[in-house]
This record gives structure tokens, C-alpha cells and sequence, in this order.
């Protein structure tokens, strides 16, 4: 038998350039999710805490430091999987 010409190699590692890519985003989305929950979290935490825990008439905690003090406990307090690092 003589020579086999492969067309498809060069469409092969393009589409291997974008799973590389695909695989990068995946493990940034996973660390900004939980960036996410912990802002909503200490965005949605900081009226109640204000308002109704302290009995302040508006709440005078900023919701960002909230956030903050969130992320910070979270952090000390639990090991957080590698798989987030990325996004972090």
C-alpha cells in the first residue's frame, strides 16, 4: 500500500487548542461561583444583620465587607478543594 495523506491532523489540534481553553474556563468558573455565592451571601446578609439583629432603622453594615468577612472566615475555616484555586 502507498502513502496515507491525513487532511483531518491540523483540525485535530485545533480542536485540542480548544479544549485546552474549554478546560481553563471550566476551572475558573468553578472558583468564581464560589466568589459569587460569598458576595451574595454577604450582600444578602448585611440587612438582616443590621436591621433586625442590631435594631439599627437602616442597616449600617456595607454589604462588601460582609462579603469580606464571609470570604475571610470561609477561608480559614474550611479547606477549600484545589479545584477552586484557579478562579481565586
Amino acid at each position: 500500500m502507498g502513502r496515507r495523506i491525513i487532511l483531518c491532523q491540523p483540525f485535530v489540534r485545533r480542536n485540542l487548542r480548544w479544549a485546552g481553553y474549554a478546560n481553563q474556563a471550566a476551572a475558573l468558573l468553578s472558583g468564581l461561583a464560589l466568589i459569587g455565592a460569598v458576595a451574595w451571601l454577604g450582600l444578602a446578609s448585611s440587612t438582616p444583620l443590621g436591621h433586625d439583629l442590631m435594631g439599627f432603622p437602616e442597616t449600617l453594615i456595607p454589604g462588601i465587607m460582609m462579603a469580606i468577612v464571609s470570604g475571610l472566615l470561609l477561608g480559614n475555616l474550611v479547606r477549600l478543594p484545589v479545584a477552586f484555586a484557579p478562579g481565586i
